[in-house]
C-alpha cells in the first residue's frame, strides 16, 4: 500500500461520517499506524531495533533540533512516520478545517482545545480569534476555521502532533533505544507535557533513553507533588543534561548537521560513542564513520584497533574489515603482525588475519 492510498482510506472514512468534527479527527489519529514508514511512496515497517529520536526546542547554536535529527538515516521519528506525514498533508488538514468548521456550526467547538496552540494563550492574538468565532459568519467561517485548525496542530497537550507524539511513544518497541535531543528544550511543550511521562507511564522498565532505563528515570519522579514540574522536573533536567552531548556532537563536525547527522547514524544514535570516535580520530568525520561501518557499531574495539594501528585510520579499518568486522579478531590480527615483526605491511595481509 502507497502512502497516497492509506490517506485516501483514511479520508473516505472520516466522509462517509457525514457530518464529523475534531473528536473524529482525534480519533483518526490515535488509530493511524504508527509502526510504519509512510511518505509518496509504498509504506514500509520501521525497523524493531532503530533508534528512536525525540527532539524539541533549539541547539546552542541556533540550529533547529529537527532540522539537527532529519540529517540522521535508519531512525524512528515521527516526521517519517505514516501519522507524521498524514498531519502534514495539506488534504488532511483540510479536513480539519472541515471538521472545525462543523463544530463551530453546531456550537461543540471548545476553544480550550486550541488555546495554548496560540503564541501568547492571554495575548492579542488569541483574544481576536475569540472575538471573530463568537461573531462568526458564513463569509468568516473558513478563515476562523484556519486559524483554529493551526493552533490545533501546535497546542502541545492535547492537539494533533501531541496526541501523536502520545501514541508514537506508546508504540516504542523494546529493542528500540530512545534519544532526545533536547538541550534547550521547553518543558511545558510537547516533550515535556507529553512524551516523556508517555515513556514513564507506558515502557517496560527495561525500556531505555539515553542509555538510562525507563526504571531508573521513574526514581526521579517525585510523585507526591501534584505540581507537574516539581513532580517530573528532576526527569526533564537529567535528560536535557543528557542532551548537551548533541551539541559537542555538533561543534565537533563543524556545525555542519549532515556531519553530525553521519556520526550518529553511524553510532546508531550513540551520542557517547560517537564523541569517544571523534576525540580519537581529531573530529575526521569521514575517517570515524568508516571505523564505525568497519567494526559493524562496535565503537571501543574500532577505537582499540585505531590506537594499536599508528592512529592509521585506513589502516585500521582494513585490518577490521580483513578480520570480518570483527574488532576483537583485529586485535588479534595486530598482535600476530607484532610477533612477526611487520606492524604496517603485515597488517594488510591476509595471511595474518588467517593465522589470527
Amino acid at each position: 500500500m502507497t502512502f497516497t492510498d492509506y490517506l485516501n482510506e483514511v479520508l473516505d472514512r472520516l466522509s462517509e461520517k457525514g457530518t464529523f468534527g475534531l473528536e473524529d479527527i482525534k480519533e483518526t489519529i490515535i488509530k493511524a499506524d504508527y509502526s510504519k514508514v509512510g511518505e509518496l511512496g509504498e509504506i514500509s515497517a520501521f525497523s524493531n531495533n532503530s533508534t528512536t529520536v525525540l527532539y524539541s526546542g533549539m541547539m546552542d547554536s541556533g540550529v533547529k533540533t529537527q532540522n539537527y535529527v532529519l540529517t540522521m538515516q535508519d531512525i524512528r521519528i515521527i516526521d517519517h512516520s505514516v501519522v507524521g506525514n498524514m498531519l502534514s498533508n495539506d488534504q488532511f488538514k483540510k479536513y480539519v478545517n472541515k471538521a472545525i468548521q462543523n463544530d463551530i456550526m453546531a456550537g461543540k467547538f471548545d476553544v480550550d482545545l486550541v488555546r495554548k496552540g496560540f503564541r501568547d494563550p492571554n495575548g492579542a492574538e488569541y483574544l481576536e480569534f475569540v472575538d471573530e468565532l463568537k461573531n462568526v459568519t458564513p463569509a468568516t467561517i473558513n478563515d476562523v476555521a484556519k486559524k483554529a485548525a493551526n493552533a490545533f496542530d501546535y497546542e502541545p497537550t492535547q492537539g494533533a502532533w501531541a496526541i501523536a507524539s502520545k501514541e508514537f511513544v506508546k508504540n516504542t518497541p523494546p529493542d528500540s533505544n530512545i534519544i532526545c535531543v533536547v538541550p534547550n528544550a521547553d518543558t511545558s511543550r510537547t516533550w515535556g507535557q507529553v512524551e516523556v511521562i508517555t515513556a514513564l507511564d507506558e515502557l517496560p522498565d527495561t525500556q531505555k533513553i539515553e542509555g538510562t532505563t525507563v526504571g531508573e528515570l521513574k526514581k526521579l519522579v517525585h510523585d507526591g507533588e501534584i505540581d507537574i514540574n516539581k513532580k517530573y522536573g528532576d526527569v526533564w533536567n537529567e535528560l536535557k543534561n543528557e542532551a548537551q552531548v548533541y551539541d559537542d556532537i555538533l561543534t565537533r563536525s563543524g556545525g555542519d548537521v549532515n556531519n553530525s547527522g553521519k556520526i550518529l547514524t553511524a553510532t546508531k544514535g550513540d551520542s557517547a560513542g560517537a564523541v569517544k570516535v571523534l576525540e580519537a580520530t581529531g573530529n575526521d568525520i569521514n575517517g570515524s564513520v568508516k571505523l564505525i561501518d568497519a567494526s559493524s557499531g562496535d565503537v571501543g574495539g574500532a577505537i582499540q584497533v585505531l590506537n594499536r594501528s599508528s592512529k592509521d585510520i585506513d589502516t585500521a579499518a582494513d585490518i577490521i574489515n580483513r578480520a570480518g568486522k570483527n574488532s576483537a579478531k583485529a586485535l588479534d590480527v595486530i598482535k600476530v603482525a607484532n610477533t612477526c615483526g611487520k606492524l604496517t605491511y603485515g597488517l594488510k595481509n591476509e595471511d595474518y588475519v588467517e593465522a589470527a
